[in-house]
């Protein structure tokens, strides 16, 4: 009985669980991104939130507990992948508010690598593909990418936490290629150069959206200071320095062009 009650308990504190106060929360959910700690994250984020209001940031590494969570809280504000927001996010009635930038730039390439000593796509015919998401959107991509009628069909997915893993898994001969994004090579040539150059880019996708912030579309949190909050973010130095660690620079305001491609 005790044993049960703290196996429960811990599985409340932890990442992704249900925070037991008023405060109103960021909720964060990003496969892609390459934030490997947490925890120190959170602390950052916490810091720099308490100097406005009862606020709080929330990362998740597991997208049931971020649904969960989302739909026991319609005052929150959400971070996500906009493939996340044009698949996936419907039921949790989600409306894009802000969407994020990147070198001035609003949207990004992903990039299906592997060794060098694959030259020709035909090469990848029924091996291992690693990446982070959603294993449908990887395959739906990956059909994309590859112009080879039927060879996408033949490929195994292996799906990682994050796009670094991916780009490791190659490297450790875990998958024969990797679906990254470009910001993803170009830490890892930041970084670990010598593992870089040993890297040939096969394919590259059309060009996506960055991460979008939303909020539950019953929210009224539109109208009250913690959507300033966030939105001014790119304004203060630390929030630039937050901003720096989630793999953006600022936020530009989702107007109706990129509303309507975003919901096709």
């Amino acid at each position: 009985m005790v044993k049960g009650f703290i196996i429960f308990f811990i599985g409340i504190v932890s990442f992704g669980a249900l925070t037991a106060n008023n405060k109103t929360s960021f909720y964060f959910y990003n496969p892609e991104t390459n934030v490997t700690k947490f925890a120190s994250l959170k602390k950052a984020f916490d810091l720099y939130l308490s100097d406005f209001g009862a606020y709080e940031f929330q990362p998740f590494k597991k997208v049931h507990l971020f649904e969960e969570q989302v739909r026991l809280n319609n005052e929150c504000i959400v971070l996500i992948p906009s493939w996340y927001y044009k698949n996936f996010s419907s039921d949790l009635q989600l409306k894009p508010v802000l969407i994020a930038k990147s070198n001035n730039k609003i949207k990004y390439k992903k990039k299906l690598v592997s060794k060098r000593n694959i030259r020709y796509l035909d090469q990848l015919k029924s091996t291992t593909i690693a990446s982070s998401g959603n294993k449908e959107i990887v395959k739906k991509l990956l059909n994309e990418m590859l112009l080879e009628e039927g060879l996408s069909q033949t490929l195994k997915i292996l799906i990682v936490p994050k796009d670094i893993d991916a780009l490791m898994a190659v490297e450790f001969g875990m998958a024969k290629a990797a679906l990254t994004n470009e910001k993803s090579l170009y830490k890892l040539k930041s970084v670990a150069p010598k593992q870089y150059s040993k890297l040939t880019t096969l394919s590259e996708s059309s060009e996506e959206f960055l991460p979008v912030v939303a909020i539950p579309k019953l929210s009224r949190l539109e109208k009250f200071s913690f959507m300033s909050v966030i939105r001014e973010m790119q304004m203060k130095q630390q929030g630039k320095v937050l901003l720096k660690r989630l793999g953006f620079d600022s936020w530009e305001s989702v107007d109706e062009n990129v509303l309507a491609e975003l919901n096709t």
